[in-house]
């Protein structure tokens, strides 16, 4: 391949991945309305990060790989509405750690983690095994060469295991409410 040829596919992957992720957000952000969530698509991502635990604004950018002055804007809308809270650190007054509020974990409870309708979803239906698994290690290699490591991509692949993780947990925990409900009803 000459470099013209190279410079032409990098140029196509830079515009259809810009095309894939504000397609992808906006499909996301439409299905949040569509649950009434009233929340953004980066909300959402730091509601589910907060879902596993405090965290500092600067844990929360490395996690979501966004800039800290980019988060502050979204926490505070998240504080506003009662979502999450700005705890103090007794040991370190300059540290913030922020945490879920039950308000915040009740309209996360409503909302699924990826719907059965997803534009993504739908693509990876499509694909055999051996072609999702080579797809996802090609754009998990691109994120590491943007990146320069690949602790960001690691860090991805634990937050969307322990998302589904507590989801399941979640959906556990209302099964054995709704069955110890119907049966203290038929009980009656």
């Amino acid at each position: 391949m000459n470099s013209s040829e190279l410079y032409e596919d990098a140029l196509e992957v830079r515009i259809l991945t810009a095309i894939v992720a504000k397609d992808a957000r906006q499909d996301f952000e439409q299905r949040l309305k569509d649950y009434g969530a009233e929340i953004t698509a980066l909300q959402y991502r730091v509601l589910r990060e907060l879902q596993q635990g405090q965290l500092t604004i600067k844990d929360l950018s490395q996690r979501c790989m966004v800039e800290p002055a980019t988060l502050v804007p979204v926490i505070d809308t998240l504080e506003r509405h009662g979502f999450v809270h700005r705890q103090r650190d007794p040991r370190d007054r300059r540290r913030t750690p922020l945490e879920l509020t039950a308000v915040g974990a009740e309209r996360l409870s409503h909302i699924p983690f990826i719907h059965e309708d997803d534009v993504i979803a739908k693509y990876l239906r499509g694909l055999a095994d051996d072609e999702r698994r080579s797809f996802l290690a090609h754009l998990r290699s691109l994120v590491v060469t943007i990146h320069g490591h690949d602790a960001a991509v690691a860090r991805i692949g634990q937050a969307v295991k322990s998302y589904f993780a507590y989801g399941e947990q979640q959906q556990q925990a209302r099964s054995a409410q709704t069955s110890r409900s119907s049966q203290e009803e038929s009980s009656s």
